[in-house]
């Protein structure tokens, strides 16, 4: 792999719907660590821009937009047992881990402008956390689905913090390695309550997800050696007749093949399956841009 493609530097400029750059603030995870750690200790400030993804849509095709609030009791749906994409302990939008119960979605409002009305921001990924998951749900309103697109992404590093990887042609490292995007469309039975609709077509998605044999891919598959390109990734591909939700998620990964570890001796990351995500401090994906056709 050469340097260039190594270092995925450009910042190109997409036109979306919500075109906000993103900043992710992320916290280390050691292998086999269920809690979270921060790489900041508690005296040291940060500051983050509200980023989100965007959603367009080809003429003739029209969606709402729903994200995964909270999972309910078994017994009550309505009764939270466990918070989904937004953590209230925290107070961001840090994402799930193990989800439990029957998941309620929450529709996104957007003004005329386009902004979203939400308050706090639930398309806001800018805290998302390693071994967390976002999932959201476009409900089609309008045409056909055919494909759901990522179009357009960019990554860039912080100058001041960048991390190199070892090798005979140091390379940046890319938060984009340790990023997952899944994806697929169910033609679930409309009844007059959507969001009931919304839930059951979310079972079997987290069924497919976690399907052992065959598990839904990730389809933003890229690691130090496959950088990969940065347009029309397919997320979703000819899905089923009648399929009219689909299911996404942007997933910050904790698998071992993200895990680096610092030489101290050079000041250069290495591949290490006992080290952690501490590498991807800094650095940031700056736009997301879906299409749906």
């Amino acid at each position: 792999m050469s340097a260039q493609k190594g270092k995925l530097n450009s910042r190109r400029k997409a036109n979306i719907l919500i075109a906000i750059n993103t900043m992710f603030v992320i916290f280390g995870l050691a292998s086999g660590f269920t809690g979270t750690m921060a790489w900041f200790n508690s005296q040291r400030s940060y500051s983050a821009t509200a980023g989100s993804f965007s959603v367009s849509a080809l003429p003739g095709t029209e969606f709402d937009l729903y994200y995964l609030d909270y999972f309910g009791t078994q017994a009550d749906p309505s009764v939270k047992s466990k918070d989904g994409n937004y953590d209230s302990t925290i107070e961001r939008f840090a994402g799930y881990e193990m989800p439990t119960g029957t998941a309620v979605f929450t529709k996104i409002t957007f003004n005329t402008n386009g902004e979203v009305e939400n308050n706090p921001n639930p398309t806001n990924i800018t805290e998302l956390w390693p071994a967390h998951r976002l999932t959201f749900a476009l409900v089609i309103t309008s045409g056909t689905l055919k494909n759901f697109t990522l179009t357009e992404w960019s990554e860039t590093t912080d100058d001041d913090t960048l991390a190199f990887v070892e090798g005979d042609d140091p390379v940046n490292v890319c938060l984009s390695w340790a990023i997952n995007i899944y994806g697929r469309a169910y033609p679930v039975s409309r009844t007059s309550n959507l969001l009931n609709d919304i839930s059951s077509g979310f079972s079997s998605y987290l069924e497919d997800l976690e399907d052992a044999e065959n598990p839904l891919q990730d389809q933003f598959d890229f690691d130090q050696d496959s950088p990969g390109t940065h347009s029309n990734i397919p997320i979703v591909t000819n899905p089923a007749d009648g399929a009219w939700i689909l299911y996404f998620s942007i997933e910050f990964s904790n698998e071992e093949d993200t895990f680096y570890s610092l030489n101290k001796n050079t000041g250069i990351y290495y591949r290490d399956e006992d080290g952690n995500s501490n590498c991807y401090e800094g650095l940031a994906i700056n736009s997301l841009a879906f299409t749906l056709a």
